[in-house]
């Protein structure tokens, strides 16, 4: 393969096994050069052991890898993870502990290109502490190290596993951004591995999910979670109410009302559905309230959990107490838990043939 108008990475048909256990079936996945892709996956869904063959760190049962137009794995040929141009960042910052800061950067890099250590501790914002040991330096201060040393072999692809998820949380948001700053403006192409929706939606041009060892969705964040391919993934991706609804003049009835479908399967004058409302889609007011529209409805509310930035807010339709609905609303909602409310649905909806929707679920409840 030409490096010309090759992409950053190429999988294809990858498969794995340890023992009797399919951990990867046939997954493909194209990262472009330049691009900020993430790898989402629950525990146990096969991410690790993809950064691993990626790595060279192990081999495929079956399937090829190609960085940077290089095909470093495929039948009959397989190049040593020295040789593949892989910056790797692991969980912990992993730096030598009897280096200084320069030292751990200068690593493994040829003497005539040791000063450009320093230049991408300029980069990372260390080289103020160049002379000192990795003890001496915070959480996300080794991150950033272990970062610039990633990028002294000026690699074609930069792997990400899990970097943030030892940081303190008031540290972790920090950090990411400005490892995502720094990531794009060296050009680098970039596979972040995380369980974290929040962090791979955030940082991430595209986003891949990996669930049960195959690629289930991948997409732009912004497509992904609002056009999720089925109910699994959309509850994977973030707090969802999953209700009934019913195909109705081009529309979707539910119990919230009637809403326009965003989904792009085709659905069929009176066909049953599994409806996605997202919590941000539902608006409610005290029942005092005199902006609540038409057509709102009562409610009471059973929790409010406060974040300052935003609320999320549990509640039961007083007509239909056996829907619990969830609700999130920026800043102080103005209501507690207790109180009656007027709630509706606002925009449009996201739906599935509930034939389709109980069929992931009974696949989901097997394999689980």
């Amino acid at each position: 393969m030409s490096a010309e108008g090759a992409p950053g990475l190429a999988l294809l048909g990858l498969r794995k096994h340890f023992g009797s256990q399919l951990v990867l079936d046939e997954v493909d996945l194209t990262v472009a050069p330049g691009a900020f892709a993430a790898l989402l996956g629950a525990s146990g869904s096969g991410k690790t052991t993809l950064l691993r063959l990626i790595a060279g760190f192990e081999r495929p049962d079956a399937g090829s890898v190609v960085i940077g137009g290089q095909v470093v794995e495929a039948p009959g040929r397989r190049v040593a993870p020295e040789g593949r141009r892989v910056g790797y960042v692991p969980q912990e910052a992993a730096l030598f502990p009897h280096l200084s800061v320069e030292a751990n950067v200068a690593f493994g890099l040829a003497r005539r290109r040791r000063n450009e250590a320093v230049r991408l501790l300029e980069l990372v914002g260390m080289a103020p502490y160049a002379h000192r040991l990795p003890h001496q330096l915070s959480g996300g201060q080794q991150q950033r190290v272990a970062l610039a040393r990633a990028l002294a072999i000026k690699p074609a692809l930069v792997l990400l596993d899990e970097p943030f998820s030892s940081l303190d949380p008031n540290l972790r948001a920090a950090v990411r951004d400005e490892v995502g700053r720094i990531l794009r403006e060296a050009g680098s192409t970039v596979l972040l591995v995380t369980h974290d929706q929040d962090e791979a939606l955030s940082l991430a041009d595209v986003v891949a999910v990996l669930r049960r060892g195959v690629v289930a969705q991948c997409a732009a964040p912004r497509a992904l979670y609002g056009a999720p391919a089925d109910v699994e993934l959309a509850c994977f991706l973030g707090e969802a109410n999953v209700l009934e609804g019913v195909a109705t003049a081009g529309l979707v009835a539910t119990v919230l009302g009637v809403a326009a479908c965003s989904s792009g399967t085709e659905i069929a004058e009176g066909e049953a559905l599994e409806v996605l409302v997202r919590p941000e889609q539902l608006r409610l007011v005290a029942t005092s309230d005199p902006t609540a529209p038409p057509g709102s409805l009562a409610a009471v509310v059973e929790r409010l959990d406060y974040h300052g930035h935003d609320a999320v807010i549990r509640l039961r339709l007083e007509r239909e107490s056996r829907t619990p609905l969830v609700a999130r609303t920026l800043g102080d909602p103005g209501v507690a838990a207790g109180e009656r409310v007027r709630v509706w649905l606002d925009g449009a909806v996201r739906a599935w043939p509930r034939q389709v929707a109980n069929a992931t679920r009974r696949a989901v409840n097997v394999q689980d």
